[in-house]
C-alpha cells in the first residue's frame, strides 16, 4: 500500500515539475527572434555611444565660474572621501553644473528613445527585455546566441 503511495506521489509531483518548466520557457519565449535582434541592436549602440558625465562636465565648464583645475581638484576631493572645503560661490557654482549635466542626460534619454522608436519597438519593450537580460543569466545567453 505504502508502495503505491509514494509511487503516484513521485509521479504526480514529477509531473508538476515538468509544468513548472514549460510554464518558464514559455515566460522566457515571450519575446520574437525579431524582437531579441532588434534589442542587441540597441543595447550594442548603447554600449558604444553611453552617457559620459565627465563629457558633460568638460562641456559645461565654461557656463560656470569655477576654473577647470578648481574643479578637477574639488572633484578628486570629492573620490577619494576628502572634504574639498567649498566656498558659498563654489557650491552653488556646483549645483549650476550638477543641473547641467542632469539637462545632458535628459537630452541623451531622449535622443536614445527616440532612436530605440526607430528601430521599431516600443520603448517599454526595449526596456522590459534589458530587464530580464540583466536578471536572467540563461535568457541573457539565449540573446547573446542571435547576435550577429
Amino acid at each position: 500500500m505504502s508502495f503505491k503511495i509514494l509511487f503516484w506521489t513521485l509521479i504526480i509531483c514529477g509531473f508538476q515539475m515538468v509544468q513548472a518548466q514549460n510554464t518558464v520557457t514559455k515566460e522566457k519565449e515571450k519575446y520574437t527572434k525579431e524582437e531579441l535582434q532588434t534589442f542587441i541592436k540597441i543595447y550594442k549602440y548603447t554600449l558604444d555611444n553611453p552617457f559620459e558625465p565627465l563629457v558633460s562636465m568638460q562641456k559645461n565648464i565654461s557656463k560656470i565660474s569655477i576654473t577647470e583645475a578648481r574643479l578637477t581638484e574639488i572633484m578628486q576631493a570629492q573620490s577619494t572621501g576628502y572634504d574639498p572645503k567649498l566656498t558659498e560661490k563654489e557650491t552653488n557654482e556646483m549645483t549650476r553644473m550638477k543641473k547641467f549635466i542632469e539637462e545632458d542626460k535628459k537630452n541623451y534619454d531622449k535622443k536614445l528613445e527616440q532612436y530605440i522608436v526607430t528601430q521599431k519597438i516600443t520603448v517599454e519593450k526595449y526596456f522590459e527585455i534589458k530587464k530580464q537580460y540583466h536578471k536572467d543569466s540563461k535568457f541573457q545567453e539565449k540573446v547573446n546566441k542571435l547576435a550577429p
